[in-house]
């Protein structure tokens, strides 16, 4: 009988994805009244489409990647013993059956909980929390990039250098971008571990001391700004100044246009309505 009440639900989920499918963001707004296929918008996936998996899980992933996205942000932070994972809070317990801190946790420790919640998380069976790794091998082969926010602050640099390992040896270190709000992780990458690697330097506001603190990374940096926070002229202000924008989240086919118009190409969505 369980069974049958979970299949029931899985059914139901399921054509409430459908229903939502319709707002989802597409890897193309070229037909909805926003670019064009010569001059586009190059969206990213925000923690993956969370309007068909739960975010920040394989599944999301893997949808955003098939549907073409081109980049698909995820969250990562460093275990205990060294282990890479991904989720987007430092506890896990928001979409996890348990509470553990996750920097205060072994990777074995953490496998023992299951996703509890999100679009579809019953047909996808007993998620657990994803590595770094499983991320990276799902872009392989494609045009996909990953992005990668490295959540865990401070100076562990070992942990930061395994990251960018990691990162190489999947032959993805063209094709990825390592974003963080921690300037002195950015200049560390820079300066220590990888010259040429894009990285993007998350802010709230972008103020002078943003750009100039952008500037101060070096060679391919941008700046990845809270759109709620800023007006064009802020966001152009980065730009004349020699410093690319990308901005988070824009979730509205009218901001997108908006943007669009006023020259900006690059955004980050969890889902387009009208």
């Amino acid at each position: 009988m369980k069974k049958f009440f979970q299949k029931v639900l899985a059914g139901l989920m399921a054509a409430v994805d459908l229903i939502i499918f319709g707002i989802l963001p597409m890897p193309s707004l070229v037909g909805r009244g926003v670019a064009t296929e010569q001059d586009p918008i190059y969206l990213t996936a925000h923690r993956g489409v969370r309007a068909k998996a739960p975010e920040n899980t394989i599944p999301a992933y893997k949808i955003a990647i098939d549907m073409g996205f081109y980049a698909v942000e995820t969250d990562v932070h460093l275990t205990k013993d060294g282990v890479w994972v991904i989720c987007h809070n430092d506890n896990i317990e928001t979409w996890y059956n348990g509470n553990a801190v996750i920097e205060d946790s072994t990777y074995e420790e953490l496998l023992q909980y299951r996703i509890k919640r999100g679009p579809g998380y019953l047909k996808y069976g007993k998620l657990q929390i994803p590595t770094l790794e499983e991320y990276l091998d799902l872009f392989v082969g494609t045009d996909s990039r990953p992005q990668i926010e490295i959540k865990t602050r401070g100076s562990d640099y070992n942990g930061i250098r395994e990251l960018l390992q990691a990162v190489s040896d999947k032959g993805l270190s063209e094709q990825a971008m390592i974003i963080s709000f921690d300037l002195d992780q950015l200049i560390y990458i820079r300066q220590t571990l990888h010259s040429d690697i894009e990285l993007w330097y998350l802010c709230g506001e972008i103020t002078q001391k943003e750009i100039d603190e952008a500037k101060s990374i070096g060679g391919n940096v941008w700046l990845s700004c809270d759109r709620d926070k800023n007006t064009v002229e802020s966001m152009q202000s980065a730009v004349d100044a020699g410093v690319p924008v990308s901005m988070w989240t824009v979730n509205k086919l009218k901001d997108a246009k908006m943007l669009y118009e006023a020259g900006f190409r690059y955004m980050e969505t969890d889902r387009l309505a009208p």
